[in-house]
């Protein structure tokens, strides 16, 4: 996994995948983290495990959406399809909280 700053211009840190290891890091809005091409062969697939911890959200607490961010050695293209992708993505969660509707999540059945 790759760290990159906050203007994702260099990557600041790299952790291998080795057997048995995890990494363990803050998410907010600058934490960007990804990870070069991987090539898998055909028979096999990448698998990833996660999870995150919560804790109480103090008074002043804003809430933002994760926005994905190209890496410096992509096309300019897939830059550009990105950042209409975010914007869309986010601005529709706004639409629709605005709306009334808080969870896209269909499949709660606890709701």
């Amino acid at each position: 996994m790759e760290f990159w700053d906050k203007d994702v211009k260099n990557c600041i840190s790299k952790v291998m995948p080795y057997f048995n290891q995890a990494a363990i890091m803050v998410t907010d809005e600058t934490s960007y983290h990804g990870y070069a091409k991987i090539n898998i062969p055909e028979d096999e697939s990448r698998k990833s495990f996660y999870c995150y911890y919560y804790t109480p959200a103090g008074k002043d607490f804003v809430f933002r959406d994760s926005r994905f961010k190209t890496r410096p050695d992509e096309s300019v293209t897939k830059t550009a399809i990105t950042e209409v992708k975010e914007t869309l993505k986010i601005n529709i969660k706004r639409f629709l909280k605005a709306i009334g509707i808080k969870s896209l999540d269909f499949q709660d059945k606890n709701k």
